[in-house]
């Protein structure tokens, strides 16, 4: 889990240095054509993302048996606790939310993870010409 998040970290801190290196400099300036920093910067995102997003499931996947152990939990809550990382619904089971917080902002990261794929930094950056 931590090589993962390292992994994620370090991959976040050669996106930035990758794009500090381009920003500013006319497309023919560097020595890759304009498609691919695009794409480099899309990719770097992605594997910064599949690897927190690795990150988070391993510690939701402890911290779950972790909570069992420490707290008296409903069959209902445990069920939750087991789908919520395929059902949103689940987080208005109070069992689950109220007994393992901790898990619950772990299933809620978990879910909006994803959107830093969609909204890259590739996608954000970018001058509008008015």
């Amino acid at each position: 889990m931590i090589l993962l998040l390292v992994i994620g970290l370090l991959t976040a801190v050669c996106q930035h240095a990758f794009y500090s290196h381009v920003d500013g400099r006319q497309p023919g300036q560097y020595f890759i054509p304009q498609i691919w920093v695009i794409r480099i910067g899309i990719a770097l995102a992605f594997l910064v993302k599949v690897s927190l997003a690795a990150s988070v499931a391993l510690a939701y996947i402890q911290w779950s048996w972790y909570s069992f152990q420490r707290n008296a939990i409903t069959v209902d809550g445990i069920d939750a606790v087991f789908g919520i990382l395929q059902d949103p619904r689940k987080f208005v089971v109070m069992d689950m939310v109220l007994k393992t917080r901790v898990l619950a902002l772990m299933a809620l990261v978990s879910w909006l993870l994803p959107l830093s794929a969609i909204f890259s930094i590739a996608s954000l950056t970018g001058n509008i010409a008015f």
